[in-house]
This record gives C-alpha cells, sequence and structure tokens, in this order.
C-alpha cells in the first residue's frame, strides 16, 4: 500500500450542458482585433444558418431568432444556467472530487473561475432550451458569421437530435458528458472549418488524411488568452477537449462516411472519453462499475479526466499513456467525507503502469507547499470493507480478467 497527504479538495467537470455552446479555438484567435470592428447586428444569422445546413446536410426545421448580447449579459446567461441545470449538491460533490483528486488547487474558486473564463472566451453561443442563438456585441465582424455557422450548426443538431436532452447533468457522468460534447463540438467545429475552406478554394475536411496540423494550431492559439493562461491547467484542457479532440473524433467519422456518419453517431452516440480519444476503439463490453449504495455521491471520469490528471504533475506522452488502458471507473462519496476511487484496466501491465504514474505524481503534489499538511490522506489499496488481500477476481459473466485497483481518500480532522 502506499499513503500521501495533503492539505484541501473541491471541483466540477463543467464541460457540461451549459458549456456545450461556447466556441473555443475562433474566438482565442481574434482577441485582438480593434474595437471598431464590432457587429452591430444579427444580419449575418440567416445566412450562416443556411450555409450550415447545406454543408452540414441538415435541413432548417425551424427559424431560429438572433440576439445581440454583452458580457454582463453573457455571464447572468452562464450563472443562471448553472442554477437551472445543475443541481447544487452535484456542484458541489464535483466540486469536491476534482479537489481531492488534485485537477486544481485547494483555493481554486472553481465556480467564479469557471465562469469568468467561458464569459472572457465566449464568441456566442446557442440556447437549446429557448432555441435562440446568441451574438457576442464585442467580437469583430470580421469572424462573425464564422461564429455564427459554428453556433448554428448547433440549432440544426437541436432541431434533429435534441440537445436539450443529449447532454443530460442529472442522469451522466462526466465521462458520458464529455463524450457527448466532444461529438457536439467536434460536428460543428468540422462545418465551421468546411466554409471556411471553402472560401479559400480548398477541398472539403473528408479529404484530409489528418487533422493534426488543426488541433495544434488552435491548441497553440489558445496560448494568447490570458484568461485562459491563468487557469489551472486541468481546466485549460478540459475546456479545449470538445473542441479539438471532438474534431479528431469527428474527422474519422467524416472520412468513413461523410456527414451522415456523424448523423448516425448522434444516434448511438460515444459513452466514453476513450472512445473520442481513440477513434474506432470500442466502449467496455464487461459491466460498468456501479455507485456503491453508501455513498452519498459519486461519477465516473473517464481517461481524458484521468490523463489530465496525471498531466498536471507529469510528461504529457507519459500520462496520456498510464491511462490508455483504463476501460472503466468509479468514484464515490460519502457522509464522513472519505471517498473511494475504483478503476478497471485492460491488463495487469496497464494497471502496474498507472500505479507508478499516480505515485509519482501524488509524491510530486504532496511534497509541494499548496498541499503539505494536511487536508487528507490517499491510500493505494483495496476498497472500503474489503479484505485488504483479496485481489480483483474474473469476470466470468463476460468471461474476461478484471484489473481493478482502488484509492482512498480519507479527510483529516
Amino acid at each position: 500500500m502506499r499513503t500521501f497527504t495533503a492539505k484541501s479538495l473541491n471541483v466540477s467537470f463543467l464541460s457540461r450542458s451549459s458549456t456545450r455552446s461556447i466556441i473555443f479555438g475562433l474566438v482565442i484567435l481574434v482577441l485582438t482585433f480593434p474595437g471598431w470592428l464590432l457587429a452591430e447586428s444579427c444580419q449575418v444569422a440567416d445566412r450562416a444558418i443556411e450555409i450550415a445546413s447545406k454543408i452540414r446536410g441538415l435541413t432548417i426545421l425551424a427559424p431560429v431568432p438572433c440576439r445581440v448580447q454583452s458580457k454582463e449579459q453573457v455571464e447572468k446567461y452562464l450563472r443562471e444556467t448553472i442554477d437551472r441545470k445543475i443541481p447544487a449538491e452535484k456542484l458541489k460533490s464535483d466540486e469536491r472530487i476534482g479537489k481531492l483528486i488534485g485537477l486544481f488547487p485547494p483555493d481554486y474558486n472553481y465556480l467564479d473561475g469557471i465562469v469568468t473564463l467561458y464569459r472572457e472566451q465566449i464568441g456566442g453561443f446557442y440556447e437549446p432550451s429557448e432555441n435562440y442563438y446568441a451574438m457576442a456585441a464585442w467580437m469583430p465582424d470580421l469572424v462573425q458569421t464564422q461564429i455564427a455557422i459554428h453556433e448554428l450548426t448547433h440549432a440544426l443538431q437541436d432541431q434533429h437530435f435534441n440537445l436539450d436532452t443529449f447532454v443530460d447533468d442529472k442522469t451522466m457522468s462526466t465521462d458520458e458528458q464529455l463524450a457527448r460534447s466532444a461529438l457536439i463540438e467536434g460536428d460543428a467545429t468540422a462545418v465551421m472549418m468546411d466554409y471556411s475552406r471553402s472560401t479559400l478554394g480548398e477541398g472539403p475536411l473528408q479529404k484530409e488524411p489528418g487533422v493534426s496540423a488543426f488541433m495544434l494550431q488552435s491548441i497553440l492559439g489558445s496560448t494568447l488568452s490570458p484568461s485562459l493562461q491563468a487557469a489551472p491547467p486541468a481546466i485549460q484542457a478540459t475546456i479545449i477537449f470538445p473542441y479539438i479532440s471532438g474534431l479528431n473524433y469527428v474527422h474519422s467519422l467524416l472520412r468513413d462516411g461523410g456527414y451522415r456518419a456523424i448523423d448516425k453517431a448522434f444516434l448511438a452516440p460515444p459513452r466514453t472519453t476513450r472512445e473520442i480519444l481513440h477513434p474506432g476503439r470500442a466502449a467496455p463490453t464487461t459491466d460498468r462499475l456501479r455507485k456503491d449504495p453508501a455513498a452519498v455521491a459519486g461519477d465516473s471520469l473517464g481517461e481524458f479526466v484521468v490523463s489530465t490528471l496525471l498531466a498536471t504533475s507529469l510528461p504529457p506522452r507519459r500520462a496520456a499513456g498510464a491511462a490508455d488502458g483504463l476501460i472503466d471507473d468509479r468514484f464515490d462519496l460519502y457522509q464522513d467525507g472519505s471517498a473511494q476511487w475504483t478503476l478497471r484496466f485492460e491488463s495487469l501491465e496497464d494497471k502496474e503502469e498507472f500505479v507508478n504514474a499516480i505515485t509519482e505524481s501524488y509524491n510530486k503534489r504532496f511534497s509541494s507547499p499548496v498541499w503539505r499538511d494536511g487536508f487528507c490522506s490517499v491510500t493505494i489499496g483495496s476498497r472500503r470493507n474489503e479484505d485488504p488481500g483479496e485481489e480483483t477476481g474474473e469476470d466470468t459473466k463476460k468471461g474476461g480478467l478484471r484489473f481493478e485497483l482502488t484509492l482512498l481518500f480519507k479527510p483529516h480532522s
């Protein structure tokens, strides 16, 4: 067994329903345009939805009203959406999980930080509950068409696939929400890029052998944003993920069957970030880990969050490799403040690679003055109320070995 000690804990993985309508990469790249280019109206919206409909192959089933909004109005919308769509207890437990595992520092104000960050990054959004497109009043005319095409692709998605229920905070895990958000945002980003390529006389994205160069360009563009740079690295990665990894996932679908393949994905959507990070890799076929009946709250975080956690203190390539073998996980919170995180891997080698990585990561984390002298201890060992000598057994229903690991979090009194 390995035990670590730390100072505090808290988190929420808000790439949830309120964030799926935020345009990321493009907004980052236009922050330096002069203020006199600001848009005066929603005139571009009608043309933009026609363009999006033609590229995406989805008919316009209803008109989409457009509203020009200030930063103050956008912040008000974000806070109201969070209050309306994310139960307070869910937000609280999500925040606690994030700080327990170490996604960001114990003194980070998650809710205020995330709202401020999105307010600064947002270039427009589509609101699926009220079916309108909000144009950011401060964005330059030069990019309003591209932003509108991206966001109004969400309107078309909503009209055909009902986005209001497609990502659900009340019933879906963080892992599933991130996976579905990646499909939504990757699709809209591909449509926006196909429009931009057409204006330059280039062929469709479907014909490109890969999108790595576009992904790298967007990641590098993010470094221009002071507000994003000020956020904890894990928050930065979570904001980028649906757009960058989502684009890579959607491009794999485009290569196989064009936008019709994306329609099929909306009807049978990905359930895990594992599927997004490794296009073509199937979802786990073994029985999923279930919530402990004794737990008061819990979640499934998935490969992306695990990789992001490890990357807070390890090189990105090593972090990704150590998370690669994860096929399922379950994080449970208990009334006494303790927590249990069970992770299932494809092989014993994958499990051992993760143990080595998380051990090194937590040794670095708890040697930091930010986390020292503590809030909690973390033990890598067996489950609560389980014989420490009992190892994982065989999944007789599915016929495959289950290689599981449990991390126990115990708060200090």
